[in-house]
């Protein structure tokens, strides 16, 4: 076996770890919630706003979306419910758009509670609704991260053809566009007043969450793995001019007898 065969197997090898740390960070980013957080002093409310999800820890049990006949749409009419903390709490709280949403009652062990953002789930609730940086956000990082399982699936068959060698760091040349295009249009709409503030009862500040970091990780991942099938692609070339071949049944390049 030649020092470039032995070489490329190597990059061949570190640049699938990259892809596989890459594409785990972007599904866990895509999955989970912390991509905006919100927590309110005077409750102890945890808020995780994420692309398609939301995950709310609170000592006040109520389903975003359910409605509360008690109160008036728009205001805060609704009667205070003994908070565990010892403070007077309003039954309810307006949405973004000036909506009511959510009548609360005490749940003295707190619990966390999952909630979709589309749909009935949603319905009334303008806070925890998915607003159109989200969506955007999470269509761009499902199209990265389908491409660099294409590309991660085909850099495994890189010894076949050169062409194949070429095209593996080409889509993650695309994913890396795509997800970094998501990550930044998120970022610069975080940064916003209207979303980077909740209006519950009062004005509170969101912040970037521990997702949005895994889907930065998960990108970084995506462009060294690139980086690593340009090198590998280079050393096929290199080993073709060499008169190297490949043995297309295991993968592995052997030298042709010289005549």
């Amino acid at each position: 076996m030649g020092a470039l065969n032995i070489v490329r197997i190597i990059v061949q090898v570190f640049a699938t770890i990259l892809a596989l740390i890459a594409v785990g960070f972007l599904a866990a980013a895509i999955l989970s919630s912390g991509w905006q957080i919100m927590i309110e002093p005077g409750t102890g409310e945890i808020h995780q706003h994420g692309l398609w999800m939301d995950y709310v820890f609170a000592s006040r049990s109520h389903m975003a979306g359910a409605a509360n006949p008690a109160m008036s749409v728009g205001g805060f009419d609704a009667p205070r419910y003994n908070n565990p903390l010892g403070e007077a709490t309003w039954g309810g709280a307006g949405g973004h758009g000036g909506g009511g949403y959510g009548g609360y009652y005490n749940n003295p062990n707190g619990q966390w509670i999952m909630t979709y953002k589309f749909g009935d789930a949603v319905y009334g609730d303008e806070v925890h609704r998915a607003q159109p940086y989200q969506i955007y956000c999470l269509v761009l990082l499902v199209l990265a991260l389908l491409i660099a399982v294409s590309g991660l699936c085909l850099s495994y068959c890189a010894a076949l053809k050169i062409a194949i060698a070429i095209t593996a760091p080409v889509l993650y040349f695309v994913a890396l566009i795509l997800g970094s295009s998501g990550l930044i249009q998120f970022y610069v709409a975080s940064l916003l007043p209207e979303y980077r503030f909740a209006y519950t009862d009062r004005r509170l500040m969101q912040f970037v969450g521990y997702s949005y970091w895994w889907g930065v990780v998960g990108i970084v991942g995506v462009a060294l793995a690139m980086v690593a099938n340009i090198a590998v692609a280079v050393l096929l070339s290199l080993m073709h001019r060499r008169g190297e071949k490949p043995d297309r049944a295991t993968l592995v390049f052997r030298r042709e007898s010289q005549i």
